[in-house]
């Protein structure tokens, strides 16, 4: 009897101690972590160009941000020069408006992908030197909310194998770029 409770005993360990959360796991909210360093970001861009008439596909540009983003008189963006961290991306949803969902990464050449995707995503951890902007080599985006609210979450891949992750969650500054 003692051998079977004992028996239960490790057994229950293991498997208890195998379930466990992975202790090196980060959970990021309003956050982008690329090559070790975790940033915050506190303000969102979105950008409505309508249906690009020479892809057929709807765009909207997304950019998040640790700092304020304004709006010019002919709606292009201003960002602030105090600002440090910089996420962008040029979504393409094939409808002729936008959909949310998952956007996958398509370097523009060759046929484009039937679903959403996006052709450009790029980071920048000094947007006063344009040498700091990285351009992803692949990756996902993925987009839910309405109207101006929206989460983003990014899951992008660099030259070198290098990632970058996070989401930014919370009301987004609209510009209307349709012509």
């Amino acid at each position: 009897m003692k051998n079977l409770v004992l028996l239960l005993a490790i057994v229950s360990l293991v498997i208890f101690s195998s379930c466990g959360k992975d202790d090196d796991e980060v959970v990021l909210v309003n956050q982008i972590l690329f090559e070790g360093a975790i940033s915050e970001v506190t303000t969102g861009l979105v950008e409505d160009y309508g249906v690009d008439d020479q892809l057929g596909y709807y765009r909207k540009d997304f950019t998040v941000t640790d700092n304020t983003i304004s709006l010019s008189s002919e709606n292009d963006p201003l960002f602030s020069t105090s600002t440090e961290v910089l996420v962008y991306a040029a979504l393409f949803s094939n409808s002729n408006q936008f959909t949310n969902g998952t956007f996958e990464y398509s370097s523009g050449t060759g046929n484009l992908p039937t679903n959403s995707f996006f052709l450009s995503a790029k980071f920048a951890d000094d947007v006063t030197d344009a040498n700091s902007i990285e351009e992803a080599t692949g990756g996902t985006i993925d987009i839910a909310g309405s109207a101006n609210s929206y989460t983003i979450t990014f899951n992008l891949t660099f030259d070198n194998n290098r990632t970058l992750t996070g989401n930014f969650t919370g009301d987004f500054l609209f510009s209307d770029k349709k012509e």
